[in-house]
């Protein structure tokens, strides 16, 4: 009999033990194929996470630098080329537009290419930064070699009141004018700008407009309009090539001229990547967000699931069948492109609900694609009020596995089908999440 004098003893010995008879088990074993499960339960549940994705006027048409704070005094309206600005563009990095290709690419840096730390600056939206960082980015051409991203859609719930002055107008994306040579030429047709000139994104759509001087002018154009057309056609519309255009779209992780540090290799090409891609092993992933009624009467109350919890990966979540593969992928594990409708059965049903043909689906996808289905006629994107306890309620209702309030979904309907903004209203009748190791909200 062994005398152990402490608890640390007793355990090396007990170590010393199991390791000699596994030794031995080894040296007698018969062939025999190996289980990959282990015979001794272990814990296989995964994370939940419930993205409550508020997008609505004004979070949705905030700019990332430049906001008014609540004492009205600007907050960073003034560009300072020793911060760096983060967003699509690599701050470190030149850029040239192409106005046939309708986006910027990276360039040499001469006095002519704005750098990418003042086109951040100037143009980014904090739902970029939140999509870059969760999903790598909208992305505005998504083939296996080539990926541009775009800036959310800036709607014209703002774009009517009078902004032509910096600073003036909406106080979530105002007007900015700054003298810098980071600019290179943006704005004039010259080889680089000379003295100030100001900046408009808000009710632009994903454009941007640059004009020499401190104030800003659009000619006759409508606040639709402006949120609407493409650059070439909102050209025509104010009249004139002043104040120039620019669709902030940004060809990313191209190897010919360098990657960005987010991008991931699938065979010789990459493609920008966030947080879901990085922990699609570990977690699972679902979004509620808004119906979109644009206006103050409709008062939509609630939250409906946009996407369900489900793994997004091209393989399963489960930290024992790692191998499994997903049937609901939302990307391609060969090139790394998004699958556009992952979940067809759910676009499926509410292209009944609604009356019209839901195209899209997924977790990523609503979340990259929120704001895009924009009215035409008016340029509205996003809901007006942002009832956000509501739609944390609702979520929670989902994880109990409740059924969907009746109030959340009353306008899921064909005559409100704008408010679907292209993607599933999934009204559920009880699903109860399992694995429940650990949820979380967000």
């Amino acid at each position: 009999m062994h005398i152990y004098k402490t608890p640390s003893q007793m355990l090396a010995y007990i170590a010393v033990t199991l390791a000699t008879i596994g030794l031995y088990s080894m040296a007698n074993a018969t062939g025999i194929t190996p289980s990959n499960t282990p015979l001794a339960n272990i814990d296989r549940a995964l994370s939940n996470l419930v993205l409550t994705i508020s997008a609505e006027f004004p979070t949705a048409d905030t700019s990332s630098y430049g906001t008014i704070g609540s004492s009205g005094n600007p907050d960073t309206t003034s560009y300072n080329p020793a911060i760096i600005y983060y967003g699509y563009f690599n701050p470190a990095k030149c850029y040239t537009y192409s106005t046939t290709n309708t986006y910027f690419s990276q360039a040499t840096c001469t006095t002519g290419t704005p750098k990418g730390n003042f086109l951040n600056w100037a143009s980014m939206s904090v739902l970029d930064q939140f999509r870059q960082t969760m999903t790598g980015g909208l992305r505005w051409i998504d083939t296996a070699n080539t990926t541009v991203l775009q800036r959310s859609f800036m709607d014209a719930l703002p774009g009517t009141v009078s902004d032509t002055t910096v600073n003036s107008g909406d106080i979530n994306a105002p007007n900015r004018v700054a003298t810098t040579a980071d600019a290179g030429n943006l704005g004039t047709t010259g080889t680089a700008q000379s003295g100030p000139y100001i900046y408009k994104i808000s009710g632009m759509g994903d454009k941007m407009l640059v004009k020499s001087g401190s104030t800003m002018s659009w000619g006759s154009s409508t606040a639709a309009q402006r949120a609407i057309q493409d650059c070439a056609t909102l050209t025509t519309t104010m009249g004139g090539t002043t104040p120039m255009c620019y669709h902030i779209r940004v060809k990313v992780c191209d190897p010919a001229v360098g990657v960005e540090t987010n991008c991931t290799k699938y065979g010789s090409n990459y493609k920008p990547e966030g947080l879901m891609q990085q922990y699609n092993q570990n977690m699972r992933f679902a979004a509620f967000g808004y119906l979109a009624d644009y206006t103050k009467t409709q008062n939509q109350q609630g939250g409906v699931l946009r996407g369900r919890m489900k793994s997004v990966g091209p393989t399963l979540a489960d930290p024992i069948n790692i191998s499994t593969v997903n049937s609901k992928k939302e990307w391609d594990p060969i090139t790394g492109v998004f699958v556009v409708n992952p979940d067809p059965a759910d676009a499926t049903a509410s292209s009944t609900l609604s009356g019209i043909t839901i195209g899209n689906s997924g977790v990523i996808n609503y979340l990259n694609k929120i704001g895009q289905a924009a009215n035409t006629a008016n340029g509205y994107a996003y809901k007006y009020y942002d009832p956000m306890a509501e739609l944390y309620y609702d979520s929670l209702r989902y994880l109990r596995g409740i059924a969907a309030s009746t109030t959340s979904m009353a306008n899921a309907v064909s005559s409100k089908s704008q408010g679907f903004d292209g993607f599933p209203a999934i009204n559920l009748t009880g699903h109860k999440i399992l694995h429940y190791k650990s949820i979380f909200v967000v």
